[in-house]
């Protein structure tokens, strides 16, 4: 959204800067006009307002985007690597024609080992008022590591064997378990 954001922001400052510097700027569709009694009111008023055409085009299309990512997740579906306390549950595709392809969709289930330690995080967080390293400290004084399990990483040597503020804060601050 911002790279969009940063080419209208300077587009007309680039057009002003280069009709200074004598270098003429036109859009494709427009006609080549140059010299001292060239119009530039209507081509240039016309430009801005494709411009701003085309960055409300672009956050229409990333806010469209958003909300379907949003409504596949409210219906439950996964796309990465399930969060913590879930296990992704293979089911056929929702959708015939790629159902027939053998295609399938992920749905999330609480994984019975990993779950409780959610319920716990959030517990501490939001009645103890804990920080994230009091919550991973806590987590960790329990000797029975099966009572909760340490999260996976996505890179494997990155593993630490326990928890820690960051991976608490990454739980607490993931939209699948807060919606």
């Amino acid at each position: 959204m911002s790279a969009s954001l940063a080419v209208r922001t300077s587009a007309p400052r680039s057009s002003t800067s280069s009709e200074q510097a004598g270098v003429a700027l036109c859009a494709a569709d427009e006609p080549i006009v140059t010299g001292r009694g060239a119009k530039r009111a209507t081509p240039t008023l016309t430009r801005r307002v494709k411009q701003a055409v085309s960055e409300w085009y672009v956050l229409q299309m990333l806010e469209l985007s958003w909300d379907g990512f949003v409504e596949h997740t409210r219906q439950g579906w996964n796309t990465r690597k399930p969060p913590y306390g879930y296990l992704a549950e293979k089911v056929p595709h929702p959708v015939p024609a790629r159902r027939a392809e053998g295609r399938t969709k992920h749905r999330l289930v609480p994984d019975p080992a990993r779950s409780p330690a959610v319920t716990v995080i959030f517990h501490l967080r939001g009645l103890d008022k804990l920080g994230y390293d009091a919550i991973a400290d806590r987590l960790n004084l329990d000797l029975d590591l099966a009572a909760y399990p340490t999260p996976e990483p996505t890179r494997p040597d990155a593993a630490l064997g326990r928890w820690s503020g960051s991976a608490v804060r990454e739980i607490l601050r993931n939209p699948k378990y807060t919606g």
